[in-house]
């Protein structure tokens, strides 16, 4: 099944807390390319693995 196509920014925080994120990764954030900057999609490696969230639908 092939997924909706969204203009997205991705973005590389700098993270001051260490204690359960992986210190070499870090997180990454894509927001919507529109006006709303909605957080669409969130990578994130922590100590016992990794965390992915993906906005599904949103409506207005």
């Amino acid at each position: 099944m092939r997924e909706n196509l969204v203009l997205s920014l991705m973005f590389w925080p700098i993270m001051k807390c260490h204690d359960l994120y992986d210190k070499r990764s870090g997180t990454l954030i894509w927001y919507s390319g529109d006006e709303c900057r909605l957080p669409i999609k969130i990578n994130a490696k922590i100590l016992i693995g990794s965390l992915t969230a993906r906005q599904i639908v949103y409506e207005s």
